[in-house]
């Protein structure tokens, strides 16, 4: 699962793949989805810098350097959301069940079905 959001800092143009914006280490960054959606959605702009630290302008001219993983160093007062459900646990359970499941049906099988098959 992932927890990031792969960002280019300069934009991919569709149209003319050549102007720039490509896919490379220099203009690639992680965000989480809160930051992506601020650059996307909210007016924020970002830059990188030589050593791909990454900074946020606010619609207000404010600047941020910043770790770009959580909201708290933008909103201060944003609270914790837990998740609505453990996700990770129920995939693991799922996978315990149905693993469970298989080597129940390989046993009975087996116990059905004694050499030479």
């Amino acid at each position: 699962m992932w927890t990031v959001d792969l960002d280019h800092t300069h934009p991919y143009d569709h149209r003319h793949p050549d102007r720039g914006g490509k896919t490379l280490q220099h203009n690639l960054k992680p965000l989480c989805r809160f930051h992506h959606r601020i650059k996307t959605f909210g007016r924020w702009r970002d830059s990188q810098d030589e050593y791909l630290a990454v900074w946020f302008e606010a619609p207000t001219g404010h600047t941020y350097l910043g770790n770009p993983y959580t909201g708290r160093d933008l909103f201060a007062s944003l609270k914790t959301q837990p998740p609505d459900h453990p996700a990770r646990q129920r995939l693991t359970d799922e996978r315990a069940h149905r693993t469970d499941t298989h080597r129940r049906q390989q046993a009975e099988w087996d116990t059905n079905n004694p050499p030479p098959f």
